[in-house]
């Protein structure tokens, strides 16, 4: 972490927080941190709010006995190429503080029953690794790889549109509705059940499916297509772990004359006649500010607004409460006292399925949470793929195991105290 106190109590001790800011950022995760730096790089003095006492979400790393874990940031695309928007994005908002490390051309291996297939960075030798694997199906190959670019790029200029002044999204929205909606309205399973009936290739075209969390069976083929095509051209880590994003990032909302500080509780957003003017902490401090952005969920963000606008604040709970949960992943960190050199480890991602019906896997599972073998597991060696590692932990590795679990098995804590 850069050397800055993030302590919210004591920069209020202070009275920095006293004058108003142009904007209140609450919650420090990717999405809230990146929206800071951005309006930050737009000169607006930003106050970036986490009532967590780690800055970055999920982008957050721990350390226990003297091992380093990241809670959520595993391995990401696009981002070895330096003309891609997604390096882009991060160069700018970090201030060119990020370094990425790219993973091994093999990246991820998909594993189904006792059979190992190596998912291979780039389009053709993707395509040529498979055919390998599945002579008879060459055909199938081919035109899946083409339908995963059609739905992706259609993708982008889908969701591209909501970017644009109104006046110009809903002629946009239109045209890129027509390409997109017809693969975004089917499942995965539907479009491969087209391409082939082998079982064990469909499998492995859904083996990552733990990436967007959803069952084969349910999701949007546009989603399976986004995914894979972000991971196409191989995978990369950033340089001494994910914290590192968090640290860039915080370093350019503070740059601007910003604060981003922990501990520090949002319980309301605070109105004045209809507009928003700041929000009110746990301690029932007000810190004012022109806009409010809350990056962490509407399912969070509602309550705040209960006191200000209940007419709003109303509606809006109901409409959360048809929201579901998403699948949830229970995750095992282990520190290993081995150098990374002595391991002997091929750093891919294993995404390892019981049988080649990913859907059944998922839905046997459900039927008996507690009692039922976990339908996919994912298990990753962050320690191998940091350059940085061994200077920083000569003598140890990590391995992260991570099972796809169901909220049914937690729920009977909602509501209780952490750590009680």
């Amino acid at each position: 972490m850069s050397d800055y106190d993030l302590s919210f109590k004591r920069a209020l001790s202070r009275g920095e927080l006293d004058s108003s800011f142009d904007t209140i950022v609450i919650g420090s995760g990717a999405g809230g941190l990146s929206t800071a730096a951005l309006l930050a790089l737009e000169g607006q003095r930003v106050l970036v709010l986490e009532r967590h006492a780690v800055l970055g979400g999920c982008l957050q790393s721990f350390k226990r006995q003297g091992f380093e874990w990241d809670v959520g940031l595993h391995y990401m695309g696009e981002v070895h190429r330096k003309t891609s928007g997604l390096y882009r994005l991060f160069d700018k908002v970090s201030g060119g503080q990020l370094e990425w490390a790219p993973m091994p051309e093999n990246y991820n291996r998909i594993i189904v029953g006792a059979n190992s297939y190596d998912h291979m960075a780039g389009a053709e030798a993707y395509k040529d690794r498979l055919k390998d694997y599945f002579p008879k199906d060459a055909r199938a190959i081919d035109r899946y790889v083409e339908l995963v670019g059609e739905a992706s790029r259609a993708a982008k200029c889908f969701f591209g549109e909501r970017a644009l002044p109104r006046s110009a999204s809903e002629a946009a929205f239109i045209k890129a509705q027509i390409a997109f909606m017809p693969l975004a309205q089917r499942t995965v399973q539907d479009v491969l059940d087209e391409l082939t009936d082998n079982a064990d290739l469909k499998a492995v075209w859904c083996g990552n499916y733990g990436d967007y969390c959803n069952s084969p069976a349910e999701a949007s083929f546009a989603i399976h297509a986004m995914v894979f095509s972000h991971y196409i051209d191989g995978a990369s880590y950033p340089v001494g772990g994910s914290q590192r994003i968090a640290t860039a990032m915080a370093d350019t909302v503070r740059a601007a004359g910003g604060a981003c500080l922990v501990a520090a509780e949002v319980v309301s957003i605070e109105m004045c006649d209809g507009c928003v003017v700041g929000v009110q902490t746990a301690d029932g401090s007000q810190i004012r500010a022109d806009r409010v952005v809350s990056a962490i969920g509407i399912s969070q963000t509602v309550p705040l607004l209960a006191h200000a606008d209940p007419d709003l604040a109303q509606p809006l709970g109901e409409l959360t409460k048809s929201i579901g949960t998403t699948q949830c992943f229970a995750v095992l960190n282990l520190g290993i006292d081995i150098a990374n050199a002595d391991l002997n480890i091929h750093p891919a991602n294993l995404w390892v399925h019981p049988s080649n019906d990913l859907p059944a896997n998922l839905a046997r599972y459900k039927t008996d949470p507690e009692g039922q073998p976990m339908p996919l597991h994912f298990i990753a060696h962050p320690s191998l793929r940091d350059p940085s590692w061994p200077d920083r932990h000569p003598k140890q590795s990590t391995m992260d195991i991570c099972g796809l679990t169901d909220w049914s098995v937690f729920e009977r804590f909602t509501d209780t105290k952490w750590k009680h």
